[in-house]
């Protein structure tokens, strides 16, 4: 496993850490001490198995504790709570992609972590402010040194590690726009400046007239502090940088806004969380999923759903709505609710019956009817007709 993490070279630091996270809290404590020409889909699904026990209340009083055991001795603190099945799955695709490779090579002759049936992943709803919170947010922080960075979270939907990386060339005021090129990622303690999380990441912003407001103040503030610090400050371009032009560390802006966000009394959500109130909010707001998900930078158009998905009954609703209100209709007397099995018709030619006529009556008004051709006989239909057929 730590020749083949070795041997990747075009991944991004975080990715790397990520992945090699994965291999020595649960693949090689798990599956390390066996040849891996002798590897089974057995063993990867007892691997998988005791992740799931893993911290868990209950998880003292399982049986067969030599996996469990393994898996917590590679741990200095044991978890705090249950593995989920996401994590799960991106162990399962870190050990599948380095079988694959020493299949690709020749070491063995098929990939047995093919063959394992993970737990389908349950995405948990997600947490987001309402439009309310969040300008109650963003007015309680007036005057933050980096409430304009929070105000393109909540408003633009930059990512942190976009936000930390952004710099002053990459926003035109006057023309209202902001080119998102780099972001400032942070690995344990190191912090790393690259491209965009994804090829679509890279992106072009329309900014609206309070944000390019905002920003500007932000910068007249920041000319402030450059000349007041004179010969010690640091200009690295940074558009959010400490008062000597230090960049900040992607989780210290992290640990403000929760801060800032306790303080307010708000619903405690994390700065990622404020991104999707961004998504959410313009969802609602009449923008489209397309808009959304180039906005926000996703790769494709099915994350955006999938994330969103608690918003999209909703806006169905809307657009159905919106949808029958274009077309022009004689009839415009449509109840407000949904009308139930058991309440009457309302409207023109409606029965007033409290209850159904008895069948033979219903026989000869249908009977009635299928004469003048404009009704077919079915005895389920005694309403009035409204139109003559040809």
């Amino acid at each position: 496993m730590q020749q083949w993490l070795t041997g990747r070279h075009r991944i991004r630091p975080s990715t790397r850490h990520a992945h090699q996270e994965r291999i020595n809290l649960y693949l090689l404590p798990g599956l390390g001490h066996l040849p891996a020409v002798r590897l089974t889909t057995a063993d990867i699904d007892r691997l998988y198995a005791a992740m799931r026990v893993l911290g868990r209340p209950d998880q003292d009083t399982v049986k067969d504790r030599t996996m469990l055991d393994r898996l917590l001795a590679a741990r200095r603190i044991p978890p705090r709570r249950p593995i989920s099945p996401a994590s799960i799955a991106r162990t399962h695709a870190v050990l599948r992609a380095a079988l694959n490779t020493a299949v690709r090579r020749g070491l063995l002759p098929v990939n047995v972590a093919t063959h394992v049936e993970l737990e389908p992943e349950r995405r948990p709803p997600v947490s987001v402010w309402n439009p309310e919170q969040l300008g109650a947010f963003l007015d309680g922080i007036d005057g933050d040194r980096l409430q304009a960075g929070f105000h393109l979270v909540g408003y633009h939907g930059l990512r942190r590690g976009e936000v930390c990386g952004l710099r002053w060339p990459q926003l035109d005021l006057d023309a209202s726009i902001l080119r998102v090129t780099r972001q400032t990622v942070q690995v344990g303690r190191e912090t790393f400046d690259g491209e965009p999380k994804t090829k679509a990441g890279g992106r072009v912003l329309f900014l609206d007239r309070r944000t390019v407001a905002v920003l500007r103040v932000h910068k007249a503030r920041q000319n402030r502090e450059r000349l007041a610090a004179g010969a010690a400050y640091v200009d690295h371009g940074l558009v959010f940088c400490r008062e000597d032009g230090s960049p900040y560390k992607p989780e210290s802006v992290s640990q403000h806004f929760e801060r800032c966000a306790a303080r307010l009394g708000l619903p405690r959500i994390t700065l990622h969380q404020l991104r999707h109130t961004s998504a959410s909010i313009g969802l609602a707001a009449g923008e489209t999923l397309k808009e959304v998900s180039d906005r926000l930078g996703h790769s494709g158009i099915g994350i955006t759903a999938d994330t969103y998905i608690h918003v999209l009954p909703a806006l169905a609703r809307d657009s159905a709505e919106r949808r029958a209100a274009a077309i022009p209709r004689a009839v415009v007397d449509v109840p407000d609710a949904p009308r139930q099995d058991h309440e009457p018709i309302s409207g023109p030619g409606a029965s007033t019956r409290s209850s159904p006529p008895p069948p033979e009556e219903v026989k000869a008004q249908v009977t009635a009817r299928a004469a003048l051709e404009n009704r077919t006989p079915d005895l389920l239909i005694t309403s009035e007709p409204l139109c003559r057929l040809s």
